[in-house]
């Protein structure tokens, strides 16, 4: 089931304000990655939409063993060695970032869920749009509006 709110709603401002902590908190981590010259990252997602860092890959060249060790996720997967005072400097890093949960987009709309997190869709100037599941039974908020799925492709771009 598709919906629409105006960007200018309740929902609408509830959605920005989440929204744009998902944007900080992707910001964050790749400002992380630059700082430490890594192109990849692999995130413990399970009930988070942007949560902590778990490994590191793809490094410029090959990171010093002192401070970085291997995930056990892949070969060259790293994390920070907590042995090491600058792996625990790097480790207290990722743990001080901005982690969003599902259930905080999800509470934007009346959705309780624990697994799922609801869709959405920012590609309008007016609107936000999102997504459910019609057996999720979400009690959608007042200001929101039910759309066919061909109008809320048209407006947000998609196909």
């Amino acid at each position: 089931m598709k919906y629409i709110t105006k960007k200018t709603s309740e929902t609408g401002k509830e959605l920005q304000i989440v929204l744009d902590k998902i944007q900080r908190a992707r910001q964050e981590r790749n400002d992380f990655a630059d700082k430490y010259c890594f192109t990849h990252y692999r995130m413990n997602s399970v009930h988070d939409i942007v949560g902590t860092i778990c490994s590191c890959s793809g490094f410029e060249k090959e990171p010093d063993t002192k401070d970085w060790k291997n995930s056990g996720f892949e070969e060259k997967e790293y994390f920070p060695n907590l042995r090491s005072k600058i792996g625990k400097k790097i480790f207290n890093e990722i743990y001080e970032m901005t982690i969003i949960t599902k259930k905080e987009l999800n509470e934007c709309v009346n959705y309780f869920g624990r697994t799922s997190h609801i869709g959405y869709n920012t590609d309008n100037d007016e609107y936000f749009g999102f997504v459910v599941l019609e057996e999720w039974k979400v009690n959608v908020p007042e200001d929101c509006q039910e759309v066919l799925t061909s109008e809320y492709n048209k407006m947000f771009k998609l196909n």
